[in-house]
């Protein structure tokens, strides 16, 4: 496992990892993550392994941009103002996927990360890079100390303490228009709503 500064060598670096099927750990602005290329099965099989985590449980897909999020989920008129007005920042919106099923997207507020999804031409399937119900990773430190043996994570990404250091609010907008709340983060109801 290798430890680099979050840079334009080590976004590159990353970068050809994702390509290869790796899942590789970084800062965004709320806590750190562990993440995959999106479409990649080997990299979403060693993320359940490194969370301990079964197949019931979603991860989120990281987005470059706004227009992007269609690939992943149907946007509606209302989820399209709201990423508007908060992407990027700490907000995970879930959406139908079209299939029955739901996606959380979110674009991070976070120009290393953008940079190698740039790279890459595809999204980010992500998760914390937490051990499942241990505290997320809010600096580098942190992720060694909860992942630093685990084999399955090629690169930690040192970008600093993060600035929110809270994880992102999780919303979805219903079906009748109403938005819930399925975790609190910096982001209220009132604020969503308000848009």
């Amino acid at each position: 496992m290798k430890l680099l500064p979050a840079d334009a060598k080590s976004a590159q670096i990353a970068a050809e990892l994702l390509l290869n099927g790796e899942v590789i750990a970084f800062p965004t602005e709320t806590v750190y993550g562990i993440g995959c290329l999106a479409g990649s099965i080997n990299g979403m099989e060693q993320m359940r392994a490194i969370k301990g985590r079964d197949a019931a449980k979603p991860f989120q897909v990281l987005i470059p941009s706004v227009a992007s999020a269609s690939a992943y989920a149907v946007v509606s008129e209302q989820a399209h103002k709201i990423m508007a007005k908060f992407f990027p920042g700490p907000l995970t919106l879930v959406l139908p996927d079209g299939q029955g099923g739901t996606t959380g997207v979110r674009m991070p507020k976070s120009d290393w990360l953008l940079s190698v999804m740039k790279i890459t031409r595809k999204a980010i399937v992500a998760t914390s890079a937490n051990l499942s119900g241990e505290p997320p990773a809010v600096c580098a430190d942190d992720v060694k100390k909860a992942l630093g043996k685990n084999q399955k994570v090629r690169l930690i990404v040192d970008g600093g303490k993060c600035e929110v250091a809270v994880s992102s609010t999780v919303a979805a907008v219903e079906k009748n228009g109403e938005i819930k709340i399925l975790r609190q983060g910096v982001i209220s109801k009132e604020e969503l709503e308000s848009v």
